[in-house]
C-alpha cells in the first residue's frame, strides 16, 4: 500500500502530447486510439521532504545564498511530490513551463510561494541529475513542457519516500477571495460582514478537519480513451489532511455575487468520492436535482419541476449543458457559439436545442442569456452556509461539493432533513434531493464562469 500525504492533482488523458510523442518516435496515432499518456499540473501549495530530498537540495544548491535557498527548498519539495504522484504509473507526467508563467499578465494565475521561473530551474536541475526527462513545449506546437520520470528517477523517489513527511506551504490561507469578472484579485477592507463570513468558514473547516477522511484514487489503466475512470487503484490510499479539506469562499466584484465554497477535495472524480470514508465509516453523497435552474424558478416565486433536465429527445447530460450555458452566457448569440463548441454540433442543431429548452421552461425563459451565474452562485452559496452551520450544530462531519454534500451513511437521514429544512427556509419551496449520480462537469462550470 502506498500512502500519499496530500491529495494528488487531478490526472487526465492528454491526446495532444500522446500524439506529439508518437510522431516524434515514429509511431502513428489513429483517430480512435486510446491515449497512452496522462498528465497533470503540479500542486504548488504542498511538498514532500525527507533525508534523501534534503540531501539532493544541499547538493544542488550549496553555493546559493540564503535569500535564494528558501524558495528553492520549497520548489524542490513541490517537485518531489509531483514526481511521487507519477510513481504508480509508467505513462503519467506533469506539465510545467520553464519561463512564460512569470509574465505579468499571467502572474495572478500562479499560486506558488516561489516563482514559476524558480520552479522551472529546479526541474531542469533534477533532470540534469537523471531523474526527470524533459520534453519541450513550444508556441509552435501549442504544448506546455512535459516532465516524466526516468527509471533512475523512479528508483530515487522510492528511496525519497522513506520517512518522508508532507510539507504544506500556505499558512493562514485566505478564507474569503474577492475577484474581478476576469478573476483578478481585488483587495478589500475587513468589516463586520467579512468577519462574520470568515468566522463561519473557519469553524466549519475546523469541524471537518477533526475527522479522518480517506479515499482511493482512480486506476488510470482502467480508463477509456476519454479518461472515464470507473475503477480505483486499491494499492494507493490517501488520507486527506486539513489543508485539502479547508474551504474558502470565492466572491466576484462584491460580497453579494458568487461566494461558492471551494476546497481541493472537490476536484475528486465521482468514483473517487464514492470511496471516501470518515473515521472508517462509509459515506453517502446527497445532491439537489437541477439545482441552479430550480433556484431560478424559486427566486421568481414559481414552483419548479423536480428534474429540470428531464426533457425528451436528448440525454439528460445534454440538457444539463444547455441549462448551464443558458444561465451563464450574456446573450443567445454567445450561447449558440458556446453550445456549438462544447457539444460539437452544427449551429442549426444548437439553435433547436436552445429553442426546445427555452420552450420547456417558458415560465423563466426571459431570465436566460443574461449571465445570471453570479446571482445564482450567491443564492447557492448562502444555502451551503446554512447547511454547514446546521451540520456543525448537529456535530455531523460534512464536505460540500457545490450542490451536493458528503457525510457518513449513519448521518444520511439527518443530512437529508437539514438540506430539506434549509432549502425551505431560504427559498420557500420544497427541495428535490437524491443520491448523487451526476456527471463530472466541474471543468465545464469553471470554463463558463464569468465568460
Amino acid at each position: 500500500m502506498i500512502y500519499l500525504p496530500f491529495m494528488p492533482p487531478r490526472i487526465d488523458p492528454n491526446q495532444s502530447w500522446a500524439k506529439e510523442l508518437r510522431r516524434e518516435f515514429g509511431r502513428s496515432l489513429g483517430p480512435n486510439a486510446e491515449p497512452n499518456l496522462f498528465t497533470f499540473r503540479p500542486r504548488t501549495d504542498v511538498g514532500l521532504s525527507s533525508e534523501i530530498v534534503e540531501y539532493l537540495y544541499s547538493e544542488l544548491y550549496a553555493e546559493i545564498g540564503n535569500k535564494g535557498k528558501t524558495p528553492r527548498r520549497k520548489a524542490i519539495q513541490c517537485a518531489v511530490f509531483a514526481m511521487v504522484c507519477c510513481g504508480p504509473y509508467e505513462n503519467v507526467g506533469f506539465l510545467q513551463a520553464t519561463s512564460g508563467a512569470t509574465k505579468a499578465k499571467y502572474r495572478h494565475h500562479w499560486t506558488g510561494e516561489f516563482q514559476a521561473r524558480v520552479f522551472g530551474e529546479v526541474l531542469k536541475n533534477i533532470a540534469e541529475c537523471g531523474f526527470l526527462r524533459q520534453y519541450r513545449g513550444t508556441i509552435k506546437n501549442g504544448l506546455t513542457t512535459l516532465w516524466m520520470l526516468t527509471e533512475s528517477g523512479r528508483e530515487w523517489i522510492q528511496q525519497a519516500q522513506s520517512g518522508a513527511i508532507g510539507v504544506p506551504f500556505s499558512e493562514g490561507k485566505n478564507l474569503l477571495l474577492l475577484k474581478s469578472d476576469r478573476k483578478k484579485p481585488i483587495e478589500f477592507e475587513d468589516d463586520d460582514n467579512t468577519a462574520m463570513l470568515k468566522a463561519q468558514v473557519q469553524r466549519t473547516n475546523e469541524s471537518r478537519a477533526g475527522h479522518s477522511w480517506v479515499y482511493l484514487p482512480v486506476d488510470l489503466e482502467q480508463s477509456g480513451k476519454e479518461g472515464n475512470a470507473e475503477w480505483v487503484y486499491a494499492d494507493v490510499q490517501v488520507t486527506l489532511p486539513s489543508v485539502d479539506l479547508e474551504c474558502h469562499r470565492d466572491f466576484r466584484e462584491n460580497f453579494n455575487a458568487g461566494g461558492r465554497y471551494f476546497c481541493k477535495t472537490q476536484q475528486l472524480r465521482k468514483v473517487e468520492r464514492s470511496t471516501i470514508t470518515v473515521d472508517g465509516v462509509p459515506t453517502v453523497e446527497l445532491d439537489y436535482s437541477s439545482h441552479q435552474t430550480r433556484i431560478l424558478y424559486h427566486l421568481c416565486g414559481l414552483d419548479a419541476p423536480n428534474d429540470c433536465y428531464d426533457i425528451p429527445g436528448h440525454p439528460r447530460s445534454t440538457w444539463k449543458k444547455v441549462a448551464v450555458i443558458a444561465l451563464y452566457c450574456k446573450s443567445q448569440r454567445q450561447a449558440l457559439t458556446t453550445l456549438v463548441h462544447h457539444l460539437e454540433v452544427e449551429r442549426t442543431e444548437a439553435k433547436q436545442l436552445i429553442s426546445e429548452y427555452s420552450g420547456h421552461h417558458s415560465a423563466i425563459a426571459d431570465k436566460f442569456f443574461k449571465a445570471r451565474w453570479g446571482e445564482l452562485f450567491y443564492a447557492e452559496s448562502q444555502l451551503t452556509m446554512d447547511i454547514l452551520d446546521a451540520a456543525y450544530e448537529a456535530d455531523i462531519p460534512l464536505l460540500p461539493v457545490h450542490d451536493s454534500f458528503i457525510t457518513t451513511t449513519k448521518h444520511a437521514h439527518t443530512l437529508r432533513e437539514i438540506m430539506e429544512s434549509c432549502y425551505m427556509k431560504r427559498f420557500g419551496f420544497s427541495a428535490a434531493i437524491g443520491e448523487n449520480n451526476r456527471d463530472d462537469i466541474g471543468d465545464f462550470f469553471a470554463e463558463l464562469e464569468g465568460q
